[in-house]
């Protein structure tokens, strides 16, 4: 599948990436994807051999700059701030880029913002002050890669390990197992900090460039779909013939109809034993080990029996007044 597919991308929206594991790979592959005018931003810093990638690289130090942007020139724009001493494309502040992403949106171009940094390594936890995502993205991808897994939880396969480490319950030099990833990932201080409320979550597991490592995405794509809009495995270096994502997971919702009088069975159903609990009870714990989320019952009549029947389970009850009213 290709990522823009898979990142549902429309004309004019903003997306952030965030993570380790690839983001600068993944932001330029889907730029190359669109095809059409694509600007690329950072709110941190870029490699300034990063830069290659793109068609055109402007420097920008007022809105004056951005105004002369060639949209109908170039295929790909790289905007950024002036290099800094030590080989690094510096960020545009704050009211530039919030007037770069103004002018693409009237444009209809969709916006690429690297707001994330993880020094090449494939996995990272992030710092206080990390990352530094706009308010006005749309869609951030969280990005993480699998080389990381099974390595040990130094510097030198993950980005702040002692961070990573406090999230995980890792630790530091042991090896880094699936499970260690999705408690970080899952995380509001891991993967999941610093995303805007109204902004869509995305997780790529990149470098699942074998069965193997497919496999350990895929387990960890199951535990954490609940908490993204989608979760991707896919691989950058080997890209597959249909696109870079290999897989793409979605939460599945449930809903159980649970409202009935059950008038011609003489007594409720849904509270009739079966195998030493309730009906609906089992109904509910079935939806929830199959993965469903959110899982919804509908409620009617002995309302308050049902719900008590459902307890702790991991289901919401929505009451429908009107029960009597419904087919049999």
């Amino acid at each position: 599948m290709k990522l823009n597919r898979a990142l549902d991308v429309r004309a004019g929206s903003a997306i952030a990436f965030v993570g380790a594991g690839g983001k600068t790979s993944a932001l330029f592959a889907l730029a190359r994807e669109l095809g059409s005018p694509v600007v690329i931003t950072t709110t941190t810093h870029l490699g300034t051999w990063q830069a290659q990638g793109a068609d055109q690289h402007v420097t920008a130090y007022s809105p004056s700059d951005i105004d002369r942007l060639d949209f109908n020139r170039y295929p790909i724009i790289l905007v950024t701030g002036p290099a800094d001493n030590h080989d690094r494309l510096t960020a545009p502040d704050a009211q530039l880029l919030a007037y770069l992403h103004a002018r693409c949106k009237n444009r209809g171009i969709t916006l690429l913002v690297e707001a994330d940094g993880a020094r090449q390594r494939s996995l990272k936890a992030p710092a206080d002050y990390e990352p530094v995502i706009p308010p006005w993205v749309e869609s951030v991808v969280v990005m993480a890669g699998m080389k990381g897994l099974d390595k040990p939880l130094t510097e030198e396969w993950v980005h702040r390990p002692e961070i990573f480490s406090e999230l995980s319950g890792r630790a530091l030099s042991e090896p880094v197992r699936v499970e260690d990833a999705i408690k970080v990932l899952g995380d509001r201080k891991g993967g999941l900090k610093g995303i805007p409320a109204g902004a869509k979550r995305y997780l790529f597991l990149a470098q699942a460039d074998d069965p193997f490592a497919q496999a350990q995405a895929c387990r960890m794509a199951g535990a954490l779909t609940g908490q993204y809009h989608r979760v991707l495995v896919g691989g950058l270096d080997h890209l597959y013939d249909s696109g870079p994502v290999f897989a793409a997971h979605s939460p599945v919702a449930g809903v159980v109809l649970a409202a009935g009088g059950s008038k011609r069975l003489g007594q409720t159903k849904q509270l009739l034993d079966w195998e030493g609990e309730p009906f609906i009870s089992k109904i509910v714990k079935t939806g929830s080990e199959s993965g469903l989320t959110p899982l919804v019952v509908v409620t009617g009549a002995d309302k308050n029996f049902v719900t008590e029947a459902i307890g702790d389970l991991p289901a919401r009850t929505v009451f429908n007044p009107d029960w009597e009213a419904g087919q049999a």
